[in-house]
């Protein structure tokens, strides 16, 4: 069953589970993030085109947590808006292979396509501006669980960036993962916590995921070797703050 963390009049916040694939693409028909919405009723078919239901941004298909869905043209482009001008604040818990060092950093390394390998992104000279910053949450046997905020949205960022730096994330064996956590059949990284502003309040929000039971489970398995910061905040239920309208945002038109 799909799980809804939010929804109103303009928008849909869902946590989309890991082998999900958000909309139709080449190779892929039916079983998608937008069929299951529209099987639930939250928008309507015409001609076999699904009308004003469109995610604002993108999870790979493995990847799970939080992704936004608007429910008209004028709602996404009000979305779209804070994505562009990076008034978005997107979170991800990644574990990675090895400690990365220092516990705290920014990765800024421009991202293009791998002329090896057109399924993978890499660092590259000339390359779209990518910036990554994490945060270590806590050490393990082998492995660390960072806190991750994107601050572009390239297609693989956080995948490519912590490979570049040496730390791929676990289970991701695209970019260079190999011995995993038991346990561990996907790759370990979920969108667990993200602050948008509502488009008919422009009030600021923010929305919480728990890890997913296939991770949470080996985590709790997985020996920590070092203190760190809790993962705390990410409960069942979202979390809502509230601030005052956005004076940059343009208004929904």
């Amino acid at each position: 069953m799909l799980s809804i963390v939010y929804e109103d009049a303009d928008l849909l916040v869902v946590d989309k589970p890991a082998g999900l694939v958000v909309h139709p693409a080449h190779g892929q028909s039916g079983n998608t993030l937008l069929d299951l919405l529209a099987a639930r009723g939250s928008t309507e078919q015409q001609d076999d085109e699904l009308v004003g239901l469109k995610p604002v941004h993108r999870l790979d298909r493995d990847t799970s947590g939080l992704l936004v869905v608007a429910r008209s043209p004028r709602a996404h482009r009000y979305l779209a808006y804070q994505w562009q001008h990076r008034l978005v604040d997107k979170r991800y818990l990644a574990l990675v292979h090895g400690h990365p060092h220092p516990d705290t950093a920014r990765i800024d390394l421009p991202l293009g396509r791998d002329p090896d390998n057109r399924h993978r992104v890499i660092p590259r000279s000339g390359g779209k501006p990518a910036r990554t910053r994490y945060e270590t949450i806590r050490h393990h046997a082998g492995f660390t669980l960072l806190d991750v905020r994107p601050e572009t949205g390239r297609t693989h960022q956080i995948r490519a960036h912590l490979t570049a730096v040496g730390h791929p994330i676990a289970g991701d064996g695209l970019y260079g993962s190999t011995a995993v956590p038991p346990g561990l059949t996907r790759q370990f990284l979920h969108a667990h916590s993200l602050t948008i502003r509502l488009v008919s309040t422009r009030q600021l929000r923010t929305f919480a995921a728990p890890l997913p039971p296939e991770l949470a489970e080996v985590l709790a398995e997985l020996p920590a070797t070092g203190a760190g910061r809790d993962a705390g905040g990410v409960g069942p239920q979202a979390a809502a703050r509230d601030a005052a309208p956005c004076t940059a945002c343009p208004a929904p038109t």
